[in-house]
């Protein structure tokens, strides 16, 4: 694929998503509006529909051949359908199966995608396991990512726990705390993987570029093999048709029945240890300051503001698929927008002008998240402190904390606190939409 080709690719993939983010807020606005057209606690529709499908609800049930694109925001989404275009849903559980002839952006707590997809594949979740077969590329990214059948482009994983043994026809990139690349797997082009353990136990026709703390190899790799890892061993049934470069803190563990047909440089570095200590020094702080700064905003924000934070997060608890779809497309459309903005002179003034509003109401929607997971531990302990000063500032700081603690889990965490980022800022939106003014204060 030349220069051209792929920058038409990247362009229409971008023009995809931006569609799909848009059909969310326009899902989600029109639920809060209340002039959705299926705003049921269950939705299902069957039969054939020549016509675009947006439904929310707490079960939403598509079975049906449908002659156009689907999007879908709910609790409960399942999807055993024909579909002549794309598939959008995002839900607590996400089912997306059967045949697909368009692209499938599918984002929830827990996602299976089954069956035949004729695009590509773009999918992010707590639990994310993808056994359908791809016509193009696939991204995957969650807590727990498992990633089988065939992908006729590249595929791409980040997560937790990744692991795949996909037929791949262009290239893998896969990173995580634990990356396997399992017996059954084929990369017929090159792979790269990262993370703190990696093993390698399938056919790569191409190179394999690793680093993480520990390494393993047990597969075949036609071509060269370049390791950066603290421990790297070499399993006897690991086969290797090129050469075999690797740095380390010590010599690696090269079982006797390995076969490595080209050349073996071993160059000694502790940079991979280095690299971890830095890393964990430079996130501690990070969090640090992220942590102080957003506990003076709320506490600035119920001295001024003292019922925006209140309403906002009991909205978020009211209905919080409704505030996780509206946020989740704030907080990933905005940026595309002002990207659109950037482009010319007059609309540069406005994309500053945005990205100023966005940083604000980003910030303002974490506050709102810390104040519904403070609300739901109080409500656990049986006490009620929305009505103290001090009580809600105590909302805030239990939320800040749960956060900072979820946030240092590797991969799951940083999801979990980008979802409440999108919680809070969609249930603040909702909460202002509803008024129709500004918060009362």
């Amino acid at each position: 694929m030349n220069t051209s080709e792929l920058a038409k690719k990247r362009a229409g993939l971008t023009r995809k998503l931006a569609l799909f983010l848009g059909g969310v807020s326009a899902a989600a606005i029109m639920v809060i509006a209340g002039v959705s057209a299926a705003e049921s606690d269950s939705v299902v529709r069957t039969g054939t529909i020549n016509e675009d499908v947006m439904a929310t609800g707490d079960d939403v049930d598509i079975r049906a051949q449908v002659n156009g694109n689907v999007m879908l925001t709910g609790g409960d989404v399942s999807v055993h359908s024909e579909i002549s275009g794309d598939l959008y849903a995002i839900g607590g559980d996400v089912t997306a199966g059967d045949a697909i002839d368009g692209d499938v952006f599918v984002f929830g707590g827990n996602v299976e995608t089954r069956g035949r997809i004729g695009g590509t594949l773009f999918g992010a979740g707590g639990k994310l396991k993808s056994e359908a077969e791809v016509a193009g590329d696939a991204l995957i990214a969650g807590g727990q990512v498992e990633a089988d059948n065939r992908i006729n482009g590249d595929l791409r994983l980040a997560g937790g726990d990744v692991s795949t043994k996909a037929a791949v026809a262009g290239k893998l990139m896969i990173a995580g705390g634990k990356v396997e690349i399992e017996d059954d797997a084929v990369i017929e082009g090159s792979a790269w993987a990262a993370g703190a353990d990696i093993e390698v136990d399938g056919t790569i026709r191409g190179n394999l570029r690793a680093a993480g703390r520990r390494v393993e190899v047990g597969g075949e790799i036609f071509g060269d093999v370049n390791i950066d890892a603290g421990e790297l061993r070499i399993h006897p049934t690991a086969k290797i048709h090129g050469n075999l470069t690797y740095r380390s803190p010590e010599t690696a563990d090269i079982a006797s029945g390995a076969s490595i047909q080209g050349d073996v440089t071993f160059v000694q570095s502790e940079q991979a240890r280095r690299a971890v200590g830095t890393m964990f020094a430079a996130a501690g702080g990070a969090v640090m300051a992220a942590f102080l700064a957003f506990l003076v905003l709320g506490i600035v924000q119920i001295l001024v503001l003292p019922q925006l934070s209140l309403r906002s997060a009991r909205m978020g608890a009211g209905k919080p698929w409704i505030s996780l779809g509206l946020g989740f497309a704030v907080i990933v459309a905005v940026p595309f927008a002002m990207l659109i903005l950037a482009s010319t002179i007059i609309g540069l003034l406005l994309a500053l002008v945005v990205g100023a509003a966005y940083v604000v109401v980003a910030s303002l929607g974490i506050v709102v998240a810390a104040v519904v997971v403070g609300r739901f531990l109080m409500h656990m302990a049986k006490k009620n402190w929305d009505d103290r000063f001090w009580g809600r500032i105590v909302l805030v700081l239990l939320g800040l904390i749960v956060f900072t603690i979820v946030g240092f889990i590797p991969f799951l965490g940083a999801l979990a606190v980008f979802l409440a980022l999108c919680l809070g800022t969609g249930a603040l939106i909702a909460h202002m939409f509803k008024r129709g003014a500004a918060p009362a204060v």
